[in-house]
């Protein structure tokens, strides 16, 4: 029997791990409304410049750390529904991880519940829409579009139907557009926002996505 070769001390750090510097880096700490030129600019064309500020204020929460990992929370723990207390008494109370509170604090601090019919300016919902967007692209969705419609792309044609319907079941109609109106792979819901829908509603649509 021969006798076993000694380790070569290359062969004896396999376990150590690496710098991986083939992958992107977490994207944090950034304005999220400045990043999109697009955006920006309807939001001036269409006459809303008197909200750049704002929403400039707005971008960089969104796209804080801070506020980005308690959108994940929020959509790893969606509400709770207790039907009945450890006695047996009906009480159908909705329990909520703070995170959800505290998302649903600064929206309504930054007036994204009332602004359109607080302010006198025509453009109101303007500004409207670009928060909704901005709601939208802090739980991960990837929206596009430049005025009242707001396309949410989710990929695959069965996924953009089994989303509409969990929507349909609490009570958002949003119907799904697929290819061939669409290119493969983009399928998409789009929300057709009007001065008929409140802010409640597109806080709550917003929700709803985040935790589908």
């Amino acid at each position: 029997m021969n006798a076993p070769e000694p380790i070569a001390t290359t062969r004896s750090y396999l376990a150590d791990t690496h710098e991986v510097i083939n992958v992107s880096r977490e994207l944090v700490d950034f304005n999220a409304y400045a990043q999109d030129r697009a955006l920006v600019e309807a939001v001036r064309r269409e006459g809303a410049a008197w909200a750049d500020e704002s929403l400039h204020t707005f971008g960089r929460l969104t796209g804080s750390a801070d506020y980005l990992e308690l959108g994940v929370l929020a959509n790893r723990h969606p509400p709770e529904l207790d039907t009945h207390d450890r006695f047996g008494n009906r009480v159908d109370e909705v329990h909520f991880h703070p995170s959800w509170h505290w998302l649903m604090e600064r929206g309504v601090g930054y007036g994204l519940h009332a602004a359109a019919w607080e302010s006198e300016s025509p453009h109101a919902h303007v500004r409207r829409a670009a928060g909704f967007r901005e709601a939208l692209r802090a739980k991960g969705w990837t929206v596009g579009g430049e005025s009242q419609i707001v396309p949410v792309v989710v990929g695959g044609s069965a996924r953009a139907v089994a989303l509409s319907r969990t929507l349909a079941e609490r009570g958002i109609l949003v119907l799904p557009v697929r290819p061939p109106t669409v290119p493969e792979g983009s399928a998409r819901l789009r929300f057709s926002l009007t001065a008929a829908h409140t802010d409640r509603q597109l806080s709550e649509t917003a929700e709803a996505l985040g935790a589908a």
